[in-house]
């Protein structure tokens, strides 16, 4: 977007602004329109979420429409007026729900360019209604950036992206803003979580969630650690999942095979709970969730875990 154009009404749609990668897309994405002297503000179709104080602090609107399951009138009526009062010009939608709810609250207010981004690969496949209901909104959608062009490729070959409308505009976050890893981090960040240095660390980023699939990576870890003594998964990030998957390796083994301990952590610098002026302000409320399970044997797994079981095996 070039800094010389005229300042435009931005409207982004989101399901909220919870933590995780495509909402640090559409903070940093906001922040950058607003210091190039647009008017933006982003609807969230449910709840704000954790990370919205960011842009409250830059004075950007962030609203939350409270949104039931299925088709809630409501919520739509209040995406619509919220879209209608900021005089909209660019309605920016990110992925599928966002994107066709949107739409239909737009209907007949003169939307200068309607833009949706798929975030991802698109690897949830079992749901045809949800990309039904897409595809029809995309008759009324100007352009669609996909992250990468496999992800484009793949949206054209399923038929869900017509490619003249399908762009690649690649993710990515500003990675300044967090520290550097060095063995001094590292050291502190294991006697936080209790770890003798000579444990083997197995970590995954992201959003505890049904996407990310993290079950199957606890499930793979339980047929790892039968043939691995040393080895530790560590499951960075918090979500709706993590109360339930905290103790899925205790479902899946004999009993008292696996443990789950769970610590806030902000950065190398300080002590849990507190916060130095290092601490970005999206590192401040990360949650390490870590399971360590003891030598007690497990079940063998199904076979469509072995796969990963191997490669994490070695690692």
């Amino acid at each position: 977007m070039n800094a010389l154009n005229a300042s435009m009404n931005i409207t982004h749609v989101v399901e909220n602004l919870n933590r995780g990668g495509l909402e640090r897309v559409v903070i940093d994405l906001v922040m950058l329109q607003h210091q190039q002297g647009h008017r933006c503000q982003v609807v969230c179709l449910f709840q704000r979420g954790s990370l919205a104080p960011e842009l409250d602090a830059a004075g950007i609107p962030v609203h939350a429409c409270d949104k039931g399951r299925g088709i809630d009138f409501g919520a739509l009526a209040r995406v619509r007026r919220l879209i209608r009062d900021h005089r909209t010009e660019v309605l920016h939608s990110h992925n599928a729900v966002a994107h066709y709810l949107a739409v239909w609250a737009s209907t007949g207010l003169g939307i200068g360019r309607v833009v949706n981004t798929r975030h991802g690969m698109g690897a949830n496949r079992n749901s045809r209604r949800r990309e039904g209901l897409y595809r029809r909104a995309l008759a009324r959608t100007d352009a669609v950036a996909l992250v990468c062009a496999a992800a484009r490729d793949d949206a054209m070959r399923r038929g869900i992206v017509p490619p003249g409308k399908a762009c690649v505009v690649p993710n990515g976050i500003r990675v300044e803003q967090f520290l550097s890893a060095s063995p001094d981090h590292r050291a502190r960040l294991r006697e936080r979580l209790a770890l003798p240095p000579q444990a083997r660390l197995i970590g995954s980023v992201g959003r505890l969630n049904w996407t990310k699939d993290q079950a199957n990576l606890i499930r793979a870890f339980a047929v790892v650690r039968q043939r691995v003594a040393d080895v530790v998964l560590l499951l960075i990030g918090d979500g709706d999942c993590a109360s339930s998957w905290s103790s899925l390796p205790l479902r899946r083994c004999r009993a008292g095979a696996c443990a789950f301990s769970a610590i806030a952590v902000t950065c190398a610098n300080c002590s849990p709970g507190s916060t130095c002026s290092r601490c970005p302000r999206s590192a401040r409320v990360i949650r390490w969730h870590c399971w360590k399970p003891a030598p007690a044997p497990c079940p063998s797994s199904p076979p469509r875990w072995a796969a990963t079981a191997r490669l994490c095996a070695r690692a």
